[in-house]
């Protein structure tokens, strides 16, 4: 997903410029990733059923962080522990 229309993409790969877009094309069926910048995740939370989150045990500048999570809607059905971060994974429990 991108705004640029002057991407060249190699064979089989589609551009779409909207969540939506993207989510009438491949339906329900298809497993969609979300790899970020900050405003793809917050249009994609409302949608996602499985959160793959990396928790880092530090505080890191940066401008790009995924949006708040209400835990409540989700349930951790994962954890790999690192040295300083983990790899966690949450179901959707509740969709509001």
């Amino acid at each position: 997903m991108t705004r640029q229309t002057d991407l060249t993409l190699p064979d089989g790969v589609m551009r779409f410029s909207d969540l939506e877009q993207a989510l009438l094309m491949l339906g329900r069926e298809s497993d969609l990733y979300v790899i970020g910048g900050g405003e793809i995740y917050t249009a994609a939370l409302p949608h996602a059923d499985t959160l793959e989150l990396t928790e880092i045990d530090n505080d890191i500048e940066g401008d790009t962080f995924f949006p708040e999570v209400d835990l409540e809607q989700w349930t951790e059905s994962g954890r790999i522990v690192r040295d300083g971060f983990a790899f966690v994974t949450y179901a959707r429990t509740n969709w509001k």
